[in-house]
Formats: structure tokens, C-alpha cells, sequence
């Protein structure tokens, strides 16, 4: 399966993306997602989405942080092959 970027808030549960880049919103959250350790290159899952969809939990070196869309709207990944990029 060819790979494509997508925004993170299109991941479904226990899909995983490899994170491409982080684009600021205006409320510096590229750096707030850096410090919770979300960089390029990494592998993210989504790990649960909540009944209306926002916010989402996600799993990331360990860690499972949680992100309103607009927020996971912002974070492009690299989804495809088997989902363990």
C-alpha cells in the first residue's frame, strides 16, 4: 500500500502515521506539541477518539496525549504500508 499525508485528525483508532510536520495555528502550539514530544519523524497512534470526535487521545513515545481537532487538524502525518512506520 502506497503511503499518503494526511492531518492527524483523520487518523482512526489504532491507526498509526508517522508525523511530517506541525503547522502553528497562532497559539504557538507547534512548540507546546514539540515539548509533549511531538516531532517530525516520530510514529503516532490514535488510540480513542471521543463520541463526538474532539478530543482525540493519541499514543506517542509512550505517552498518550490528548487533542482537540483543530489542534490535530495542524499535525500532517505519512499513513500507509502496514501502520507500523
Amino acid at each position: 500500500m502506497k503511503k499518503h499525508e494526511t492531518k492527524l485528525c483523520s487518523l482512526l483508532p489504532d491507526q498509526w502515521g508517522m508525523v511530517v510536520k506541525c503547522i502553528d495555528n497562532g497559539r504557538n502550539i507547534a512548540k507546546r506539541l514539540r515539548d509533549l514530544g511531538v516531532c517530525e519523524g516520530d510514529s503516532i497512534k490514535c488510540v480513542m477518539k471521543s463520541p463526538l470526535g474532539d478530543p482525540s487521545a493519541y499514543l506517542i513515545k509512550g505517552s498518550v496525549i490528548a487533542l482537540r481537532r483543530e489542534d490535530a487538524a495542524g499535525i500532517s502525518v505519512y499513513i500507509g504500508g502496514d501502520g507500523d512506520e
